[in-house]
């Protein structure tokens, strides 16, 4: 009897924790001095755009879940288009790595942030920045 009560608390405790609470935050930021105009693409299809002007941020977006998750802007694109003050544009592909590819954020390309309330909850910030090295290093648009 002694330890089916120490089992029942036993079940009770551990049936009041609470799974760990993962939030993901991806960022854009201008630092260029130019309009920087984004296209989220599939399969041709233009699925999302949105500009930022120089000196500004916007929340792409925030996924939460417990375990983390993917971004919809990296799952439910393929490809996306940048472009620079509508004379300059660079190409990211989901397949294709490079130093600055969008669609890797575990190539040292955001500046990560982690926030912790408690034990409990986790909020991880991505943010990419668009820099002046981006545009020079863009492609002219004929």
């Amino acid at each position: 009897m002694k330890n089916s009560i120490i089992l029942f608390l036993v079940l009770i405790i551990t049936s009041c924790v609470k799974d760990k609470n993962y939030t993901d935050i991806y960022k854009f930021r201008n630092e260029s001095t130019t309009l920087v105009t984004v296209a989220l693409f599939n399969n041709g299809i233009l699925n999302d755009s949105f500009s930022l002007q120089n000196g500004r941020d916007t929340v792409l977006e925030e996924v939460s879940s417990i375990g983390g998750g993917i971004p919809r802007f990296i799952d439910e694109s393929d490809s996306i288009i940048i472009v620079f003050n509508d004379m300059k544009k660079v190409v990211f592909y989901k397949d294709i790595l490079n130093n600055r590819n969008i669609f890797f954020s575990s190539a040292n390309i955001y500046d990560i942030e982690v926030q912790s309330n408690n034990k409990k909850d986790k909020t991880t910030i991505y943010t990419y920045t668009f820099t002046e090295a981006d545009y020079a290093a863009a492609d002219s648009i004929p």
